[in-house]
């Protein structure tokens, strides 16, 4: 909730005072809560989405209409819904927009269903039903191959699957398990997730019986399949052994089929009764967790596209112009295998960036080792990168391979790069070049292939106008030169990026504190920080550290520019009425909330125990606007 909440603010600021954006936004807003069963939230945004449209009549009214008219009809309130899904069909008929009107007449349908009230879903059937029942595989069904490769779902949804898959074998005792899709509502399957099969045995289940499932919208159970006279026809029970199989479709509350979940045993009879039930009950959950983590993923790659920028890649954090450009940069180098330059300042996460490009390259799967230049002496920093032979110096009583033979077929990462001496610059360059190594008192060398990643805070160019940098050096590392941008060039940032780390930070959630006085965020955006992300870093764990249990981290728990800056603002002074120093007072309040919440009128009304319309009042009373010139 918190990445998508992030996103929808930097969607209502591109969106400025285009109100049409700003309503896709709230409809957007809406829908995400309406996932998470929040049904006062849902009714808010989408109360607002419909306000903000109204203005232009248009598909964008029409889309917060049929969204709104579907989630009242999920709560009962049928006279709502079909004011506004007979308002939607109206104007979907005018537009000519068939795609949506198809959504809007199926929407309608449901509610004139509601209406009605004598359709229920037979969804009831014992489970000696649902071993004979004929009905259930009464439609030949053709058995289309089962597609391997997986689709790109995504780390949260992976991991629901793979926690899906483990607990239903865990309880049922099933041998394999599979979580199976039906793309964009194509005949062909594909599978999510799977246990105990790999990608050559996938397509030795009974593609038959998901098929049959998934079409009719009911779950297969057969204890005894060989002996089953519903699968007398089914060649590929009798091909794989398959004896006991249990698929259920994946079907959300408003009756779309997702895709299915299988489980089987090869042995002898298998599930019982329990088992059955259980796989029922919980074919029934998994397909409401599955439909919400989709939308739920959808929804923020909806506001990312709306906001036209990212705000996180791989822990990469920020959405400012400047990270935008980063996160293209790396994403773009992360296929090519060449060697990449950072340049940046101290603590500006080169390293994070170096992590980041290796775990999307080809290289993947392989080591990522790292090596700081500057911590070492020649000696030292030579033996560790290129190895040495045993009884090359005092003290080296074994041979020892370096870090570019340990880190062969993945990516090594050089940071200060621009301190490595002279003899160590002569080697990494014949590395470059000739792929090979060779260790420390040997005389032979060995073939390397590693990928070359570098980082430095010095002024490369100027050390080799100064012959303290080797020229030819330089621009075999500088294939690609990638800038990671100081936190001062992107104040928009911090406000994401404190949140970020108070995240990250285990005593953080041990004592309960997940939050920043709105004050202190602003004294954030203010500061320069010359030790960038890793002093804003620093200045939280201190502040989690000196913060009471359960408490919002404040100034007097920071380093002393912080206290001493937000203690040293002047007190509000009265040179005339009473009411006038109150709504100075309020005046400024607001504009402080506004700017810690980057100006989201809902989030911040909310903050400050006022109705949004409330808090538009206030801000017309008191004349505020946001500076277009002034980053919150």
């Amino acid at each position: 909730m918190p990445g998508a909440i992030d996103h929808a603010q930097l969607a209502l600021k591109a969106a400025g005072s285009d109100k049409e954006k700003v309503g896709q936004v709230y409809r957007i807003l809406g829908m995400i809560h309406n996932s998470l069963g929040h049904p006062e939230k849902t009714s808010t945004y989408f109360a607002d989405s419909i306000t903000s449209c109204n203005d232009r009549p248009g598909l964008r009214l029409a889309q917060s209409l049929l969204e709104s008219g579907k989630f009242h009809t999920s709560i009962g309130k049928l006279e709502i819904a079909e004011e506004q899904l007979g308002r939607t069909i109206e104007m979907l008929k005018e537009m000519g927009a068939d795609h949506f009107l198809q959504k809007a007449q199926k929407a309608w349908k449901e509610l004139m269903d509601l209406r009605g009230k004598d359709k229920e879903l037979s969804n009831k059937k014992s489970v000696a039903e649902l071993a004979t029942d004929k009905k259930v595989l009464s439609t030949p069904v053709e058995a289309e191959p089962i597609q391997i490769a997986k689709p790109q779902t995504g780390g949260i949804i992976s991991r629901l699957l793979d926690q899906t898959l483990d607990r239903l074998l865990e309880i049922t005792r099933a041998e394999r398990g599979l979580v199976l899709t039906v793309p964009d509502g194509k005949s062909g399957i594909q599978t999510l997730a799977s246990r105990h099969l790999d990608d050559t045995s996938v397509a030795d289940i009974s593609q038959n019986i998901v098929l049959t499932a998934i079409q009719n919208a009911d779950l297969v159970v057969t204890t005894d399949a060989p002996n089953d006279p519903r699968f007398e026809t089914s060649q590929s029970i009798i091909d794989y052994k398959i004896r006991s199989v249990l698929c259920m479709p994946l079907r959300t509350g408003d009756n779309r089929i997702l895709g299915a979940i299988y489980a089987d045993h090869r042995g002898l009879e298998f599930f019982a009764d329990k088992d059955i039930q259980f796989f029922r009950a919980f074919g029934d959950f998994v397909a409401i967790a599955l439909d919400n983590t989709l939308r739920y993923r959808d929804l923020q790659l909806d506001l990312e596209k709306l906001a036209g920028m990212r705000t996180n890649l791989d822990g990469l954090v920020g959405g400012s112009p400047a990270m935008q450009t980063l996160y293209d940069m790396v994403e773009r180098v992360s296929t090519a295998d060449i060697p990449v330059l950072l340049q940046g300042e101290t603590g500006t996460g080169k390293g994070l960036a170096a992590r980041t490009i290796h775990a999307r390259s080809k290289r993947s799967s392989g080591p990522f080792l790292q090596q700081n230049c500057a911590a070492l002496s020649k000696e030292l920093l030579e033996s560790e990168l290129f190895g040495h032979a045993k009884g090359s110096f005092t003290g080296a009583f074994e041979a020892r391979e370096g870090l570019f033979e340990a880190a062969n077929g993945g990516t090594i990462f050089l940071d200060e790069i621009g301190d490595a001496p002279p003899e160590v610059q002569v080697r990494l360059l014949h590395v470059i070049e000739e792929g090979t190594v060779r260790r420390v008192g040997e005389n032979h060398n060995r073939n390397v292939d590693v990928r070359i990643i570098a980082a430095t805070n010095r002024d490369l160019k100027a050390d080799v106008s100064s012959g303290m940098f080797r020229e030819d050096l330089y621009y075999r590392l500088r294939v690609v030169p990638i800038t990671i941008p100081p936190l001062r060039e992107r104040p928009e940032d911090i406000p994401l990026l404190a949140d970020h780390l108070l995240k990250l930070y285990p005593p953080a959630k041990e004592k309960n504190i997940s939050s920043f006085d709105p004050e202190l965020i602003q004294a954030f955006c203010r500061h320069n920080w010359p030790g960038n992300i890793r002093e804003l870093e620093n200045e939280i764990r201190r502040g989690v550290a000196l913060s009471e249990p359960g408490a919002t981290i404040s100034a007097p728990s920071l380093s002393e520019h912080f206290a001493g800056e937000l203690s040293d603002k002047a007190p509000i002074s009265i040179n005339g009425p009473l009411k006038n120093a109150v709504a100075q007072f309020e005046k400024e309040a607001i504009k402080a909330a506004l700017a810690a919440n980057e100006w989201n009128v809902t989030h911040t009304a909310e903050k400050l125990g006022l109705t949004r319309a409330g808090l538009q009042g206030k801000m017309r009373k008191y004349k505020i606007q946001r500076d277009k010139g002034k980053n919150s």
